[in-house]
């Protein structure tokens, strides 16, 4: 789970950790949502296939994907609290593991527990709403993301809870400085061929590295140079799994921590399994 520095990582409400019994692990939730629009496209196919060759629900329930994790930003879709869990395989990452979840949420104690002044338990709150979820959520490692409007939508907060989860203890990150703004904006160019000459420019640090002062630099020219290499092969402009994500992508986040003493970034592959039905 990355820490908060310089305006350069902002966090976001981990609550595993607050509450569990006997132990502080955390259950780690640094990456991405699972991708919710490839599901409602999925099931757009489906529906289509259903009408066009006259498909009966038994053979639909046998049609599965392989969901993948970008951001999602289209809407969230929760089961109904009459739903029963679904029957699970271990073909793909697309569902929670619920056995683990609910492991999870039994170790807290309630005292220690994050009680709103509207009497809301936060915990308990996310737990009701992630054993409804049919894919996976930050709220399955207790992550809470109050800018997420599955909250409002799922009525799991309403809009004066979630500013009170906004503001509480809330500290204003430091400003980055303006030289160090300049320098990343300077790579705001249209096309590969001109973000290739931008970062093989010559640098002042290239003759004279100072690592306390030039890290940061350093750390946009690599960063932006990883980055030109996927936009090249137009990598970005497909679907992956978790893992292509963790390893051509979030591997720049954890590198900007390396010149901070003691501090190691890293991250947890959780199991999860998808379940035969989606209805």
């Amino acid at each position: 789970m990355f820490l908060a520095r310089s305006g350069k990582s902002v966090m976001i409400l981990d609550l595993s950790h607050h509450s569990t019994r006997g132990s502080t692990k955390t259950v780690n939730c640094e990456k991405d949502p699972t991708n919710v629009r490839l599901w409602a496209e999925h099931s757009t196919k489906v529906a289509n296939r259903a009408l066009e060759n006259m498909l009966n629900k038994d053979e639909l329930k046998n049609i599965s994907i392989h969901a993948t994790v970008r951001a999602a930003n289209s809407e969230f879709k929760a089961r109904s609290d009459e739903e029963t869990s679904p029957e699970y395989d271990n073909e793909c990452d697309g569902a929670p593991n619920y056995e683990n979840y609910k492991k999870t949420h039994s170790e807290m104690e309630d005292d220690k527990k994050w009680r709103l002044t509207t009497g809301t338990v936060v915990e308990d709150a996310l737990f009701k709403f992630g054993v409804r979820c049919r894919h996976e959520h930050l709220a399955h490692s207790f992550v809470l993301d109050p800018e997420d409007s599955t909250y409002l939508k799922e009525k799991v907060f309403t809009e004066n809870e979630l500013n009170e989860i906004r503001h509480f203890e809330s500290k204003e990150l430091s400003k980055m400085p303006l030289d160090l703004l300049k320098y990343l904006n300077s790579f705001d160019v249209k096309t590969t061929s001109e973000l290739r000459e931008r970062v093989f420019r010559p640098e002042e640090m290239d003759r004279n590295f100072f690592r306390a002062k030039d890290f940061d630099r350093d750390w946009i020219r690599n960063t932006i140079y990883n980055l030109l290499q996927e936009y090249e092969a137009d990598t970005l402009s497909s679907d992956h799994l978790e893992l292509w994500f963790l390893i051509h992508i979030w591997g720049f986040i954890d590198k900007i921590f390396s010149n901070i003493e003691g501090m190691e970034a890293g991250r947890i592959m959780q199991p999860f399994v998808v379940g035969k039905e989606k209805y």
